[in-house]
């Protein structure tokens, strides 16, 4: 009885120290700025952003039924994709019950995105006619959790409005659990 208490003992502290380790590694290493070496920053300042950077975005037939669209950007081996699933699921939701479409985007099957997406998961939500609403994480934070969203009172608020008459919502200046993309090679000018 005694061996099997210090068993249980033992081990809960094996445990709590691994939580306590597997925290801290993540404050550490994951918790980093949006756009660290501020390229999305720099690339904002050009009068011609929004519309370089939307004729880079996909589309499909599907779009033009809907009143905007929804990209979920992702690099697929970054654990900051992970711990945004249930923001990515409920914008998903939100985008069904308001004539919203969705779609994945792989920063790797769009290597011209690359030099204005900085970090991952990020996302990008345009109206009809093809227009930047917003751009950026879904949230900040530590856990970079679905109640610390930055795109869900964005779009909340443009969508709702019968006449959105307000200007794109670049957010490159937030701290989470982000993933720098690496930067594909440049053609020559």
């Amino acid at each position: 009885m005694l061996l099997a208490r210090w068993v249980y003992i033992v081990i809960a502290l094996i445990w709590f120290a691994a939580a306590l380790f597997a925290v801290n590694w993540v404050g550490t290493n994951k918790f980093t700025e949006f756009d660290p070496k501020l390229q999305l920053s720099e690339a904002i300042m050009s009068l011609s952003f929004e519309d370089e950077f939307t004729e880079l975005l996909p589309l499909s037939e599907i779009n033009r039924a809907n009143i905007g669209q929804i990209y979920h950007v992702f690099q697929g081996d970054c654990f900051c994709e992970r711990l945004s699933e249930s923001h990515r699921n409920s914008l998903n939701l939100w985008a069904q019950s308001n004539d919203v479409g969705y779609q994945q985007l792989d920063i790797r099957e769009h290597p011209n995105l690359q030099q204005f997406i900085p970090s991952t998961p990020a996302v990008i939500v345009t109206n009809q006619q093809g227009d930047l609403v917003y751009f950026g994480p879904y949230s900040s934070g530590f856990g970079c959790f679905e109640n610390s969203g930055l795109v869900d009172e964005k779009i909340d608020a443009y969508f709702a409005q019968e006449n959105p008459s307000e200007k794109a919502y670049i957010q490159s200046e937030a701290e989470g659990c982000y993933c720098e993309v690496s930067k594909p090679l440049r053609w020559p000018d």
